[in-house]
């Protein structure tokens, strides 16, 4: 008899997933905390235990999707296969994020915090992929000019019903990596 193991999910993974499916019938604005802990069967005490808000909570989710994308274990991956992961993630649950997406732009969320968490992250990347020590001010520059513009491009094309193929979107996104950096991301 081969053993298998249960892959359990912490608190705040079932949270964003009763978050995620909630979304699918109303606007995240609107969802309440009361309504995510009655739908997953916690309670608002450990909500709060691991989140203080739902903006909280849907910045942990997103950068934690990111982050896995950017993960160790994916550093061997070109950079053309990254960059379709992170796409993938979007779209693999893409009513969600388009939700998410057109509350950020018409709200108080802190763009800036996911921004700053993209470029922090994938500069990290880019450093352990080439074991270099830093990245020039320089190069920090045209990295953020790069991941500010791959953002609003990527809400805009959620909005649109993704009017191009992923693979296609990938690929741009590829061609449009900045000079200074595209020697990071072979």
């Amino acid at each position: 008899r081969g053993s298998t193991l249960i892959e359990r999910k912490t608190a705040k993974e079932i949270l964003a997933e009763s978050l995620k499916e909630l979304s699918k019938t109303k606007p995240v604005d609107k969802i309440t905390i009361k309504e995510i802990t009655d739908n997953c069967g916690f309670s608002k005490r450990t909500f709060y235990h691991n989140f203080q808000d739902k903006n909280e909570l849907i910045l942990w989710e997103y950068s934690n999707n990111y982050k896995k994308v950017l993960s160790q274990e994916n550093l061997k991956l070109s950079y053309y296969e990254i960059m379709h992961k992170l796409i993938m993630f979007v779209v693999n649950d893409y009513d969600y994020y388009k939700n998410v997406f057109t509350v950020w732009d018409n709200s108080d969320i802190p763009i800036k915090y996911i921004l700053d968490y993209a470029q922090n992250t994938f500069e990290d990347f880019i450093i352990s992929k080439n074991n270099i020590k830093e990245l020039t001010q320089e190069e920090r520059i045209y990295l953020s000019i790069y991941n500010n513009g791959i953002y609003i491009f990527t809400v805009e094309w959620l909005n649109n019903g993704m009017p191009v193929s992923v693979e296609k979107l990938t690929q741009y996104f590829v061609n449009a990596v900045p000079e200074p950096i595209k020697k990071y991301l072979k």
